[in-house]
Order: structure tokens, then C-alpha cells, then sequence
């Protein structure tokens, strides 16, 4: 489990360096035992991210597992951001991402608090891969409901696009 806190990361080595490794576990009584300690999310301040990844993936786009990956990503209302990431973090411990699209498709989850919103994703590895793309949109309605609009980016169509825009402006794009 990570923390990141802190304002503007800017590039990749500064997301990198701003990420904490804060705990890890094996079971689901390790993570009860950790889960239990930890501070709320409802309670984090703004610009602060709780991510929690399988052993040893980080949550950043240049990590080997999602160089072919992508996200479901939601923008949710304060009130209802705590109570959602805690389902998605029980799913996640509680193989339900597994038995839909494999052990190891779902790579992690994340909720960056905002100052307006609240933004929770689930990470994978194959982000072109229709059919796992769609088993996890079904596990996340079934987890939190339908009323949440859930949206899916292609971390390469991501990279491609700021790299373009950056070339347009005259600028050489971060990698």
C-alpha cells in the first residue's frame, strides 16, 4: 500500500519519489490489520493519493506490468469517495477481480483526493484487450453500482496524446 501526499509531482521522477511505501501483506487479516490503522480517506488532505498494487508493481505508467495497460477511473462527490474505495479495496483482497478476468489482469487501485472531487481507478495490464476491459466494468458495477460513470483510458493512447500536444506547442514531451 502507498501514500503519496504533496502538491504539483510534475514528472514521472517526481510522482515516483512522492509515492511512500506506507505497508504490504500476504493475507486478509494482514490487510485488516493494516487497513484498520490507516488514516481515512474521507479524513486525507487534498492532493494526497492511497494506491494499493500487487507486489512489486508501482502505480505509474512506465512500470513493465502497464506498458500495454490502462484504467476504469471515476470522478466521484466527496460524500460517497471513502465508502466506494473501501468496496473496490475489499474486491480487490477479495479475488473478485480474479474470478472475472484472471489472477493477475487487475493490477491495483487508487483514489487521489481533489479539492473539488475525488478520482478512484482500477488499473490492468491489457489495455486493448476488450474482453478484460469489459469483465472489469462488470465487476465494478456489481461492487458499487451502476450509478457511477466509469470511464477508460489506454495509458500508450495517453502517452501518445501528451507527447503530440507537447510537439504542437513547439516543446519536447516528458517521457
Amino acid at each position: 500500500m502507498n501514500r503519496q501526499a504533496g502538491k504539483n509531482t510534475g514528472n514521472a521522477s517526481n510522482y515516483s519519489a512522492a509515492n511512500k511505501k506506507i505497508a504490504s501483506f500476504s493475507s486478509v487479516e494482514d490487510f485488516w490489520a493494516i487497513y484498520s490503522h490507516l488514516i481515512r480517506s474521507s479524513d486525507l488532505s487534498t492532493s494526497t493519493t492511497y494506491s494499493l498494487f500487487r507486489h512489486p508493481i508501482t502505480p505509474t505508467w512506465e512500470h513493465p506490468a502497464h506498458t500495454a495497460g490502462g484504467k476504469w477511473s471515476a470522478h466521484l462527490r466527496k460524500h460517497i469517495s471513502s465508502r466506494l474505495w473501501e468496496q473496490i479495496l475489499l474486491a480487490l483482497v477479495g479475488d473478485a477481480f480474479s474470478e472475472a478476468v484472471g489472477d493477475d489482469e487487475v493490477t491495483g487501485v487508487q483514489l487521489s483526493v481533489k479539492s473539488g472531487e475525488d478520482v478512484l481507478s482500477v488499473w490492468n495490464r491489457h489495455g486493448s484487450d476488450g474482453r478484460k476491459g469489459l469483465g472489469i466494468k462488470r465487476v465494478l458495477r456489481e461492487v458499487v453500482g451502476t450509478a457511477v460513470n466509469w470511464e477508460y483510458s489506454i495509458f500508450e493512447e495517453i502517452k501518445e496524446k501528451g507527447h503530440s500536444a507537447g510537439e504542437k506547442n513547439g516543446e519536447k514531451a516528458e517521457k
